[in-house]
């Protein structure tokens, strides 16, 4: 019975980063914006539906 074995080594360049993207560069300004106009419509609908359950309680409906 022979054994066989193999030995496979991965290294890896810092300096040469795949598709030449270097992390923490992105300008990420639309994405705040989009993110924070997103909480502002959720945080409004929130607001917005329990107000309607709150008088929906009020006027027995």
């Amino acid at each position: 019975m022979a054994t066989t074995t193999t030995t496979t080594t991965t290294t890896t360049r810092r300096d040469a980063p795949a598709g030449g993207h270097v992390h923490g560069t992105m300008d990420a300004t639309r994405q705040d914006k989009t993110f924070h106009g997103f909480i502002k419509v959720l945080t409004w609908s929130a607001v917005i539906s329990i107000l309607t359950l709150i008088f929906l309680a009020l006027v027995n409906a």
